[in-house]
């Protein structure tokens, strides 16, 4: 999924993208960012083709729209901005699962997460009486104990992986990156389940999985995107890598034992943190 450029992909919607194959700064996506990045007014980097793009939006549950509203403006606030730093031009374009790659690009399909136990539950609360219509189920004075940390797919988030598998069976990935979150992990392993075990179209060979931790959650206040330990990760899901290095840095794509995007978990990590991508901290040798 990353060739010659590193992506922090933060909770994008089931759509395929065919971007240039050049040396990307960090940058990420998720879900509200995708409009203003690849917008057919042109804010920020161009693309190719406004051909299908007014699809890309996923469904916003009701009590999930003026939070979504509220980050689309803080993000188109510091497009622009960000944009011009990159110094390289993203193209891309919305293409069929079937659609041929030309030279020089890669196809990359982006898969958000099934539904979580933290999904059910902040539906839960904000359905409330009385909710206040800002607090959440999830943070230290709510969620003290850490129960939603890292949180898992509920049964129906495990079936909506499984259902991708009808898609995903006509394909030939080259390499599966996920984010180490525990709802991420599932998704992107129920959904390429069938590709794992050694395969006659890569020559014998098992799909290869990666953890990547720019891949994460905006992170901050909410216990549910505390991911938990790198050691406890790699046990539980031993199909994924979690020691890849980064051909670049010769460092870890998930460097840390502990979640670096943490923090003192007071408050959500600053939008524009977030689009600039800065790498997590690397660990003391």
């Amino acid at each position: 999924m990353w060739v010659r450029h590193q992506l922090r992909l933060r909770c994008v919607s089931s759509r395929e993208f065919t971007l240039e194959s050049v040396e990307y700064s960090r940058y990420s996506f998720c879900a509200q960012e995708l409009r203003p990045f690849f917008s057919p007014a042109g804010r920020g980097p161009r693309t190719r083709s406004t051909a299908q793009r007014m699809s890309l939006e996923p469904a916003v549950e009701a009590h999930q729209q003026s939070e979504v509203d509220e980050n689309l403006r803080a993000v188109r606030a510091v497009a622009d901005r960000i944009a011009s730093e990159m110094g390289v031009t993203v193209t891309a374009t919305v293409v069929p699962d079937d659609a041929e790659v030309p030279p020089g690009c890669k196809k990359v399909h982006f898969i958000r997460h099934g539904e979580g136990h933290h999904n059910v539950v902040q539906r839960e609360w904000r359905a409330r009486a009385d909710w206040d219509g800002a607090s959440e189920p999830y943070t230290l004075d709510t969620d003290p104990e850490y129960r939603f940390v890292d949180a898992l797919l509920t049964e129906k988030g495990e079936a909506e992986a499984r259902a991708l598998q009808a898609r995903t069976r006509l394909f030939t990935p080259q390499l599966l990156v996920v984010s180490p979150l525990r709802r991420a992990t599932q998704t992107g392993l129920l959904a390429f389940e069938h590709a794992l075990p050694p395969s006659p179209s890569r020559g014998g060979a098992a799909l290869p999985v990666v953890a990547h931790e720019l891949c994460h959650e905006r992170a901050g206040r909410h216990t549910c995107d505390k991911r938990l330990d790198r050691t406890a990760l790699a046990a539980a899901y031993p199909l994924v890598d979690y020691e890849q290095l980064d051909p670049a840095k010769a460092h870890r794509l998930v460097p840390s034992e502990a979640d670096p995007f943490w923090g003192d978990g007071l408050a959500r990590e600053p939008w524009e943190d977030l689009a600039r991508c800065s790498p997590p901290p690397q660990p003391s040798p």
